[in-house]
């Protein structure tokens, strides 16, 4: 299991990022995946945080305009 590769620290403060960016817990098939993801390069995890980061960041953007409307 890729759990025991990846220091717990990392695995752990991440998967709590991604699920305040989600809005809810990650299922058992995302949770494996995510710790897959995290068992490569940086830049591979670099790339895959920036793309949650911004999809968080334009949801919160969308729902201003929805309400300002």
């Amino acid at each position: 299991m890729v759990s025991s590769i990846i220091p717990q620290r990392w695995i752990s403060v991440n998967l709590d990022h991604i699920e305040t960016a989600i809005g809810r817990k990650l299922t058992p098939t995302e949770r494996s995946f995510v710790e897959w993801l995290y068992g490569w390069d940086k830049s591979t995890k670099d790339t895959f945080d920036t793309l949650l980061y911004e999809s968080w960041k334009n949801g919160l953007n969308q729902g201003r305009q929805l309400r300002e409307d």
